[in-house]
C-alpha cells in the first residue's frame, strides 16, 4: 500500500502527488495480472500520439488495456528493433 511515508522523500508535494498517481496505476496493473513494464511502455507510446478527438484515455486503464500490436510512432518502432 502506498501511503504518506512513501511520499516524504520527493522533491516537492506536487512531485509526490504525481508519483503517487503513477504508483497507483502501476499497482492496479499488477492487480490485473499485467506485466507492469510492458503496460507502462505501451501506454507511454500511445500517449505520444494521443489525440483527444480520436482516442479515449479510459482505454489505457489497466482493466481495459489491450496491448498494441505495433508501436504507434516511428520513434517507438526504432526502439523496438
Amino acid at each position: 500500500m502506498i501511503g504518506r511515508k512513501n511520499r516524504l522523500f520527493f522533491g516537492s508535494p506536487c512531485a509526490a502527488k504525481h508519483a503517487a498517481t503513477v504508483f497507483s496505476v502501476l499497482h492496479s496493473a499488477r492487480r490485473h495480472g499485467l506485466d507492469e513494464y510492458a503496460y507502462l511502455v505501451d501506454i507511454l507510446y500511445r500517449l505520444s500520439d494521443w489525440n483527444p478527438l480520436r482516442d479515449s484515455l479510459s482505454n489505457l486503464l489497466p482493466d481495459r488495456w489491450q496491448k498494441s500490436p505495433t508501436p504507434p510512432t516511428e520513434a517507438a518502432a526504432l526502439l523496438v528493433r
